[in-house]
């Protein structure tokens, strides 16, 4: 079979990225021929870059010709769809549809219906948009990185695709990672039919650890969204009892580090390689996850 993968790389990389990379693994050790098509937000820099993406995020007819030049020079079987958000856009998946290609998604987040991609804000879960045609609360709040204008790009791009029955036309067929994410999107308004729940995979199995290490462990990207407060809080209480070891790097990095700094029972890592990451995960006497909003798959 010939898979197309398409992704929009994460500025601060994350889970997603790494599924990405490891399904590609996966299926081409199966003999499988597989193109990986990605693009990043590296030059989103200037106003007029931020402007121009906020628009091209409705719909890039510049991701439209990008894709449909892959579909025509590699013809693929299939199309699995990653993260369109924001470069490439829904638009890609008319492209697949003019070429007569299917198309698979897995959703890693819940963008098509939150600005946030979370459900979460305000440190508390929030379904304010789940049922609503154009999601103004998320304007309202300005969700989408603090802009009411960036926000309101993201929230048209949801209400249209909405109406022009996109996610639940033009998609073929729609996977998640858990069966909580699959529900959350049915009660969305995903249909039932297209949605399947495959579970994230490490391949190799690394098999099992001797947790011979007198530490806890927390990986993870550091955001608010992922308990990091809640963490830190705790081991204000607790940490002389064992020592925390911190391994991501995201928008809290300096608390985090603010924190590793005033106690000794706090280690920060930055970001490790994998390798790294596995290792101390086998040698850790128990991970932590303080998630607070619907943790996709951990």
């Amino acid at each position: 079979m010939k898979v197309l993968i398409l992704h929009n790389q994460y500025q601060i990389a994350g889970g997603e990225d790494g599924v990405v990379q490891a399904e590609r693994g996966l299926l081409e050790a199966h003999g499988h021929s597989v193109l990986l098509l990605e693009v990043n937000n590296d030059n989103i820099n200037s106003l007029l870059d931020k402007a121009k993406t906020a628009f091209g995020t409705i719909y890039s007819y510049a991701s439209e010709r990008l894709v449909s030049r892959a579909i025509a020079k590699f013809s693929p079987d299939i199309v699995h769809v990653h993260n369109f958000f924001p470069k490439l856009s829904p638009s890609v998946y008319f492209a697949c549809k003019k070429l007569n290609v299917p198309v698979v998604q897995t959703l890693h987040n819940y963008r098509l219906f939150c600005a946030t991609y979370s459900f979460y804000r305000d440190g508390k879960v929030c379904e304010d948009c789940l049922h609503k045609n154009f999601p103004w609360p998320s304007v309202v709040h300005g969700c989408y990185r603090g802009s009411k204008v960036g926000t309101a790009a993201v929230a048209t791009m949801q209400f249209t695709h909405r109406m022009l029955g996109t996610w639940n036309n033009l998609v073929d067929c729609y996977i998640t990672p858990t069966e909580f994410v699959r529900q959350k999107f049915i009660e969305a308004g995903l249909p039932e039919s297209k949605l399947f729940v495959k579970p994230n995979f490490l391949s190799p199995d690394p098999g099992c650890g001797q947790r011979t290490g007198e530490y806890a462990l927390f990986v993870g990207r550091l955001s608010p969204e992922k308990g990091i407060d809640t963490l830190l809080r705790a081991w204000q209480r607790i940490g002389k009892k064992m020592l925390l070891k911190i391994v991501g790097e995201g928008p809290l990095t300096d608390q985090v580090v603010a924190a590793s700094d005033e106690s000794e029972s706090i280690e920060w890592l930055g970001k490790l390689p994998k390798s790294e990451v596995i290792a101390l995960m086998k040698n850790a006497y128990l991970l932590i996850f303080p998630s607070l909003w619907y943790e996709a798959f951990p």
